[in-house]
Formats: C-alpha cells, sequence, structure tokens
C-alpha cells in the first residue's frame, strides 16, 4: 500500500498533468461542455479520495494489535504488562508470544 507521501505525490501529478491534458483535449476538438463533464467526474474521484483513505487507515490503526505496537514503540515505555493466559488468538496474546514484541510481558 502506499504511503502518505507517495498519495501526495500521485494527487499532486494529477493535478499538474489536468491542464496539458485538457489543453489537448480541446485542441483535439472536444467541447468545452464535455470537458467540464470530464473535471467534475475527476474532481468528485479525487475528492472521495480522503474519506476513503481516512477510513481505511482508522480502521487498521485502532485495532488491539496496532494500538499495542504504538505503545510499544514509545521510548518511555518499559514494559506492557498484559493478564495471565489472554485469551487465545487475541491481540495481546499474539504479542506476548512474538518474540520480536519483548516489551509486552505477562503478569
Amino acid at each position: 500500500m502506499p504511503n502518505t507521501e507517495q498519495i501526495q505525490s500521485m494527487i499532486r501529478w494529477a493535478l499538474s498533468v489536468s491542464g496539458p491534458v485538457g489543453a489537448y483535449l480541446i485542441a483535439k476538438g472536444i467541447n468545452a461542455e464535455s470537458l467540464t463533464t470530464v473535471v467534475v467526474a475527476i474532481i468528485t474521484i479525487v475528492g472521495a479520495i480522503p474519506p476513503i483513505l481516512s477510513f481505511i487507515w482508522g480502521w487498521r490503526a485502532h485495532t488491539d494489535a496496532a494500538k499495542i505496537k504504538a505503545v510499544e514503540a514509545l521510548p518511555d515505555v518499559k514494559a506492557i504488562v498484559a493478564v495471565p493466559n489472554p485469551e487465545p488468538g487475541s491481540a495481546v496474546a499474539v504479542a506476548v508470544s512474538d518474540p520480536l514484541q519483548h516489551k509486552v510481558v505477562v503478569q
């Protein structure tokens, strides 16, 4: 999945080529009304991208696993203490059993 900088770069590119593309289409005989329809469609699609990305980002960022990783990444956190016998398959159980998540320990 592209990162934020890549997405912003793609949007900048799309906006920068929209003028020359429009000029080319007009030169090839497309009328202004048809061009307006195309531009409105593009603006509608581009306008829908931020809320969709926000939804996906929020959905992924608010999982228990993502929260554990975020807290573990904080330099001032020495340990994340889990309850004994966390529910099998839960994000806590996975983090406890993952040797790479060394700050997650069982009480």
